[in-house]
């Protein structure tokens, strides 16, 4: 199986700032050079290969006062440029002060917090449109904010979190849950600093598919939770969910979708209102803005009848951001992609990828881009310059690494010495010291449900080291993780 060797093209209008006295490029491409390839670099000058520089590359004639110098340097002593990310490239993220509220995906950052700055001169809808997932990843690499200790897993009959530090984890169940457990993920349902966990099961009855608990506390190594009620339509089954700020509002809704369809709760302070969208199954559903309006728009996988082969991924928009009722949808492809995740791959609006390949935006929506893919995928950004990389893994496969440079690069930065049974890629800096590590679930391996990939990447190479969590799901089943923030 290879990896999405393909280069995203990116629309003009999504280009970086201008720089005085140079070329400002938007996407690989537009830096082309005889004989070899050509980088466009986060702050929009090109660059090229050359293996006498730190970082492997140097900037191109074209890059105006910094022309014929190595991307990465601390400050051009021509231009008095600092690099993209504000930080020189061995300096301590632990030097900038933290407001301890960038781990929690919110409204727009305020641009005069130091951390948040950083952050949005890379990542500009951080401070305009809202502080989300992307934003708080950026934040645990440039600024120190460490935000991943807690790793909460949905395993068969049980919800589980503990305590994570790559080496071991000992969970316990959060709540008595007497039904099998699909999906849980670490969100707010409310304005304190503490992370919140919303769950799918199976139900029984009268019961919810959808369970929102808000943390109220840690008690002996184990969060204390309450039960947020639910109004509306009841859920269903369902087995994937996700935290997003569906109607535009600030506070963070929950997306569900599974066999018995795809439904919306939307946040009112005290409850979450349930509307079904659709009673047809669907296999996965993430967020995406478009438009850059409200409400949020939905890349929804539909498989009604897999014997039948008759999947297919469509975008869909909401009516408006008080009646979500979905319109008739744009058919982007016969197919539907495992775990979809959105990548700041460039300048603009998010990408999509998943295991199907990557989407990108464009002026009336999204196009498909297919391509071999892998059964997990995920993105942030590895090598500090801003934009996200991807972390893929499939069955019997290794992990691999391909960095982004305003589009993934063809060749892998970095693979596994071994193969895993990668159902599922999370990143986030487990350690505390900046940078993002890896953890690919093993469920359908005897006796490893786990594996912790070290982030040991420095001087510009990308390189990680690999540890094998020690069993602590001896039935080894199929299970679903989220890392989550430190303790509160």
């Amino acid at each position: 199986m290879r990896a999405i060797l393909l280069v995203l093209s990116v629309l003009a209008g999504l280009g970086c700032g201008s720089r005085p006295g140079a070329y400002v490029c938007s996407t690989g491409p537009d830096c082309a050079v005889a004989g070899g390839t050509g980088y466009c670099e986060a702050d929009g000058r090109c660059s090229v290969a050359d293996a006498t520089c730190p970082g492997g590359r140097r900037y191109g004639d074209s890059a105006g006062a910094l022309a014929g110098t190595c991307v990465g340097d601390e400050v051009d002593a021509a231009s008095g440029d600092a690099p993209p990310d504000g930080l020189a490239p061995d300096a301590s993220p632990d030097a900038v002060a933290v407001d301890p509220r960038l781990c929690a995906p919110a409204p727009a950052a305020d641009a005069s917090e130091p951390c948040a700055a950083i952050v949005c001169a890379q990542r500009p809808g951080c401070c305009t449109t809202g502080w989300d997932e992307g934003c708080v990843r950026a934040a645990e690499v440039h600024c120190g904010r460490h935000c991943s200790q807690l790793l909460a897993t949905a395993i068969p009959a049980r919800a589980m979190v503990g305590a994570f530090d790559g080496t071991t984890f000992s969970p316990r169940e959060l709540f008595g849950n007497p039904f099998w457990v699909y999906d849980l993920r670490w969100g707010h349902a409310n304005g304190d600093a503490r992370a919140d966990l919303a769950a799918a099961r199976q139900p029984q009855g009268s019961a919810s598919g959808l369970l929102i608990r808000t943390t109220t506390g840690l008690t002996g190594g184990q969060l204390t939770v309450d039960e947020v009620p639910l109004t509306g339509d009841l859920v269903g089954q369902v087995d994937r969910i996700e935290w997003a700020d569906v109607d535009g509002d600030g506070d963070l809704d929950v997306v569900v979708a599974g066999i018995t369809g795809l439904f919306i709760a939307r946040n009112e302070g005290a409850s979450f209102a349930v509307t079904r969208l659709t009673s047809e199954t669907v296999a996965g559903v993430v967020t995406v803005d478009v438009d850059g309006v409200p409400p949020l728009e939905l890349l929804v996988a539909f498989n009604p009848t897999p014997a039948l082969g008759d999947e297919r991924t469509v975008l869909h928009r909401l009516t408006s951001t008080t009646d979500f009722t979905l319109d008739g949808g744009t058919v982007l492809g016969a197919e539907f992609p495992h775990n979809p995740t959105r990548c700041q791959l460039q300048p603009g609006r998010p990408h999509v990828a998943s295991s199907y390949g990557v989407y990108a935006p464009t002026a009336g929506g999204l196009t498909a881009r297919s391509g071999p893919g892998y059964s997990a995928f995920a993105c942030g950004d590895l090598d500090g310059d801003g934009w996200d990389d991807a972390v893929v893994a499939g069955y019997d496969a290794p992990v691999r690494v391909f960095l982004s440079r305003g589009g993934f690069e063809t060749t892998a930065a970095w693979t596994s010495a071994v193969s895993y049974e990668g159902f599922e890629v999370e990143l986030g800096d487990v350690d505390g010291d900046g940078k993002l590590d890896v953890v690919v679930n093993e469920a359908a391996a005897p006796d490893r449900p786990f594996t912790f990939l070290h982030n040991t990447s420095s001087g510009g190479t990308i390189s990680f080291e690999e540890r094998v969590i020690s069993d602590w799901d001896p039935a080894n089943t199929n299970h679903r993780f989220d890392l989550g923030p430190a303790p509160p």
